[in-house]
């Protein structure tokens, strides 16, 4: 089966891109043929040669796509960690005119397993498939918006091209850019959440892990809790969302992409001054973590809460669960 792939990508984030590549060649069946399309906003011939060496994983065809950036240059840009590329999605269907289907991933992701049951997502009557970002929950609070009861992460989307290009898709989503400017929390995701909201599907948390899953306070207390704690025991995609990535800090699951790291002609240095800080910042994420967890256990007993001895067990139960829950 023939599974196509999208990026976007400049030469700063081709590096991760080529990670998050290596995972999904790891991880493909052999019968499965992968097409990886990148949406080039200036990737250097040397980084080229370097993605073009990952076909030691497996075989599979690139293809670069050549994007007008200045399509994009006055659009906002809120977040540290975004630059302009992340909008090259708007166009993808006019930039790919001979293909009707296509997973879009970010690349700051790492795939788990083969994306065949992914791609072969059943999108004929809608814009695109994909996952709750379970992080708008909390923002929207503290944007006083009202709540949304499905807003996708777009990292991780399954995008009907031939639909896009028959209701004018990319026209409508650069034209709301535009309208809203700097009106946006998430950018890009915001336009596409606002334009396609009519027409997405949902799919199931595993095929977009948010790093935000296995930070405990923001897991515990979201309506789709039970949801979280399933794909967290089965992920198919892990997704280092926020400005803090595994290249340059600490966060959850950082093994697995130093591990993919690893198949690619790519490496990772750090001093000894930016080893300190990955350290300390492990500590504070597991004191954090850990101050929450108790905060959840002990809180009912300190309010005075009377409680009978299986609540309390079961709320330890969950207490170790947490602690000794491993992803694949």
């Amino acid at each position: 089966m023939d599974i196509k792939v999208c990026y976007t990508s400049d030469d700063n984030y081709a590096r991760h891109m080529a990670v998050s590549m290596a995972s999904i060649l790891k991880n493909a069946s052999e019968e499965n043929k992968l097409f990886f399309y990148i949406l080039d906003g200036g990737i250097s011939g040397e980084t080229k040669e370097k993605i073009a060496k990952l076909n030691k994983i497996k075989e599979f065809y690139i293809e670069y796509v050549n994007v007008d950036v200045s399509i994009f240059k006055n659009f906002y840009l809120g977040h540290a960690h975004l630059t302009s590329a992340a909008y090259y999605r708007f166009i993808i269907a006019d930039l790919l005119p001979g293909i009707d289907k296509i997973i879009y991933l970010d690349c700051d992701l790492i795939a788990c397993a083969d994306l065949k049951e992914l791609f072969d997502t059943d999108v004929t009557d809608y814009y695109l498939a994909a996952v709750d970002d379970i992080g708008f929950f909390w923002v929207r609070r503290q944007l006083g918006r009202k709540y949304e009861e499905f807003y996708i992460n777009s990292g991780v989307m399954v995008v009907n091209l031939q639909l896009w290009r028959k209701d004018l898709i990319s026209k409508k989503l650069i034209e709301f850019g535009i309208e809203v400017g700097g009106k946006l929390h998430f950018e890009d995701q915001d336009i596409i959440n606002a334009v396609l909201k009519d027409k997405i599907k949902r799919i199931d948390l595993k095929w977009n892990v948010q790093i935000s899953f296995f930070e405990f306070n923001n897991a515990r207390y979201h309506p789709l809790y039970q949801s979280i704690k399933q794909a967290k025991k089965n992920p198919k995609i892990i997704h280092y969302v926020s400005d803090k990535k595994p290249w340059h800090s600490y966060v959850p699951l950082k093994s697995l992409y130093l591990y993919y790291l690893g198949y690619t002609d790519f490496n990772l240095k750090h001093d000894l001054k930016n080893k300190i800080k990955i350290t300390w910042q492990f500590c504070r994420y597991k004191l954090k973590n850990f101050i929450y967890i108790l905060r959840y256990i002990v809180s009912p007993i300190i309010k005075g809460y009377r409680t009978d001895d299986k609540k309390i067990k079961i709320k330890i139960f969950n207490f170790f669960e947490f602690i000794l829950c491993k992803t694949k």
